[in-house]
């Protein structure tokens, strides 16, 4: 499973769907914060993820997670990948 690829097109999804600009491009060092994707659009696409790809790197720890870059969200995405084993 490609989590880059993935992540972007959910994460170009909720963007659109909070009402942000179709033609963002995102890269790692993008600040989630500036592409209007808002908290219901993270949270709906952490459950995307989850449902999908049995990946949750936000509910399986006790310490809160601040994610700021959409590189730092592939890498949370890249590293729970590998703690479980999912391909």
């Amino acid at each position: 499973m490609n989590i880059e690829a993935h992540l972007t097109k959910l994460v170009l999804q909720e963007i659109e769907n909070a009402g942000g600009e179709k033609s963002v491009e995102l890269c790692k060092d993008t600040i989630l914060a500036d592409t209007k994707l808002d908290s219901l659009g993270f949270a709906t696409l952490i459950v995307a993820m989850k449902q999908e790809f049995k990946l949750d790197p936000f509910g399986n720890n006790n310490q809160i997670a601040y994610v700021e870059t959409f590189g730092e969200l592939i890498s949370m995405y890249e590293e729970e990948q590998s703690c479980n084993g999912a391909t």
